[in-house]
């Protein structure tokens, strides 16, 4: 059983955390695009090459990931990206509002900052406005704000964020819930409400410390909406609780904006289940044999299977036809209303919410009710999806963003929305 998670009643939330001395530092001497008080910003493009006639080349700040190191993972969060290198270490980009970047001074960084005092990172684990990453011996580090949902908060990566967190192998937080999957299996939810039942214990009571989850055993993996959950359990049986007046817990009810619709306990909907993932009030889940299904609200084409005449989509459907195409991902926006699929091949379909060209056709003006493929990119290895933004690793080497850049989540050095892929910079 997890201990109760540390609060402070009737104030604001602060951390009572034990932090070593930490820093991040930027890409080289001076933080490149990098706004606040870190320092000044240097255009890195701006900045190499120049030759003086009497100095060596300028060859601008070092690369992140030179020679031998690879892209293996992304998260977003709702306007920041961080990625994972081969090495086991994390850079981020984007808003630093929460000390998502993992420092304290700036306002945003433009451009990929190194996040330092992590142990290598095995994994990592997007939230709103903070992110936790497992390093290969299991242990949680966070860096950000999850007050909200009670999770903690910290400028500089900690692994005091949760107690107990030598237990945890999966963490997710809702609109103002968490849950973490335990080591057995077991999942607890915790948060400021429940009246949607988003704690899964059969009540509709708040709860500050964490409460068991009923119905649920050998669960590997969890995924959390605004006010709903679903996990995965080890056999891939897929469950989903909370709030229902979308259709998003997939059981053929709800979709009537009622509370009644809610499920204040786990409803088993879907088997063969690989992969599950939550919007904002939607979910879709990929199975063994290669389906892909998505149910919930569809009022900005989320589902995407073709149409918006059905605002509530109470059941699973599938998008397209097994056998016409290969899905080896699928990624629901952070908060968000659109989602992408990977494929085999390593192209990315994307569908839902376009009003910032996060679904990246070269067009915001529109929504998109089904699949389209994204434009100018091939070769993805992995896909992620902020509230309105999306990144994609391609070849190992490079990462590709569009969509929002008010807070330089895109990492393009600027700060303007693209609706077609640009690449970050900074990398090699």
């Amino acid at each position: 059983m997890m201990e109760m998670p540390w609060f402070n009643e009737g104030a604001a939330l602060t951390a009572h955390l034990v932090i070593a001395a930490l820093s991040v530092t930027g890409i080289g001497c001076s933080d490149s695009h990098v706004e606040g008080d870190a320092g000044p910003s240097v255009d890195a493009a701006e900045d190499a090459g120049h030759v003086d006639s009497t100095l060596p080349v300028d060859s601008g700040p070092p690369a992140l990931c030179g020679s031998g190191c690879e892209i293996v993972e992304l998260v977003a969060g709702r306007s920041h990206t961080c990625a994972r290198f081969s090495d086991g270490r994390v850079a981020c980009w984007g808003s630093n509002e929460f000390f998502e970047l993992g420092q304290e001074g700036a306002e945003r960084s433009l451009s990929p900052i190194e996040v330092e005092g992590l142990p290598s990172m095995a994994r990592l684990v997007r939230g709103s406005t903070y992110t936790c990453g497992f390093s290969p011996e299991g242990t949680l580090w966070c860096w950000g704000d999850g007050s909200e949902p009670l999770l903690g908060s910290s400028i500089q990566p900690s692994r005091d964020w949760v107690m107990d967190v030598d237990d945890i192998v999966d963490i997710q937080s809702g609109g103002a819930h968490s849950c973490v999957v335990e080591a057995a299996g077991t999942i607890q939810c915790w948060g400021f409400r429940n009246g949607d039942g988003e704690l899964g214990n059969g009540t509709m009571e708040m709860s500050l410390e964490p409460v068991d989850v009923l119905g649920l055993e050998d669960v590997t993996e969890i995924s959390a909406g605004a006010f709903f959950n679903c996990a995965r359990t080890r056999s891939g049986r897929l469950a989903c609780w909370g709030d229902n007046g979308d259709g998003q817990i997939g059981d053929g009810t709800g979709g009537e904006s009622s509370w009644e619709q809610d499920r204040h306990a786990p409803a088993f909907v879907l088997g063969d289940v690989e992969r599950v993932t939550t919007g904002l009030h939607f979910a879709c889940a990929l199975t063994a044999s290669g389906a892909l299904l998505c149910w919930g609200n569809n009022g900005r084409g989320s589902v995407g299977i073709g149409s918006r005449e059905r605002q509530y989509v109470a059941s699973p459907e599938p998008l397209f036809p097994t056998t016409e195409i290969e899905i080896v991902d699928v990624v629901a926006a952070r908060m968000g209303s659109h989602a992408c699929a990977l494929t085999g091949s390593g192209a990315v379909l994307c569908w839902g919410n376009n009003s910032a060209g996060q679904v990246g056709v070269g067009s915001s003006s529109v929504e998109f009710e089904a699949p389209v493929e994204v434009r100018d990119i091939d070769e993805v290895t992995g896909i992620t999806l902020g509230r309105a933004h999306t990144c994609a690793i391609r070849s190992g080497r490079e990462v590709w963003c569009w969509g929002k850049n008010d807070q330089g989540q895109l990492g393009d050095g600027t700060l303007e929305d693209r609706d077609v892929p640009v690449r970050v910079i900074g990398f090699d």
